[in-house]
């Protein structure tokens, strides 16, 4: 893939970032009393891929649009049954990256793999209790 078109792709994937870090504080809104902080980051990165390589076995590199939205929970929350809520959500996690998200990152020109990362943090905890992931390249 030539460096023009690498660039081209990258700036369709930032504004699709820059256009969802927009939306952080109408959901953060949408959902008082949850929340402390909603974040949306995203990497532009390239992978070895290893599956359905040409004929001759050469293995090749794809770049994939990531995309990370992480919500940190209020200090006082309790969150004993949060790791099972989460997963109970995979469904509809899935079904909102199939339905909204990853057309929306198309809308943007993204035409590359795509990975989406969910991820709920503790307020005093750096790892996440729970990541959700959704992926155009499964």
């Amino acid at each position: 893939m030539t460096g023009d078109l690498v660039r081209n792709r990258e700036t369709h994937w930032r504004a699709y970032v820059k256009a969802e870090q927009a939306t952080g504080p109408n959901l953060m809104a949408n959902m008082p009393g949850v929340y402390s902080e909603m974040t949306v980051e995203g990497k532009f990165e390239p992978v070895k891929k290893t599956r359905n390589l040409p004929s001759d076995g050469t293995p090749a590199v794809v770049w994939q649009a990531v995309v990370s939205f992480d919500y940190r929970y209020l200090p006082d929350s309790d969150l004993s049954g949060a790791p099972q809520q989460l997963e109970a959500s995979r469904a509809q996690v899935e079904r909102l990256c199939e339905t909204a998200i990853f057309p929306g990152m198309r809308a943007f020109g993204v035409d590359t793999p795509i990975t989406v990362l969910f991820r709920y943090s503790a307020a005093d905890r750096i790892l996440p209790i729970k990541t959700l992931m959704c992926s155009t390249s499964r």
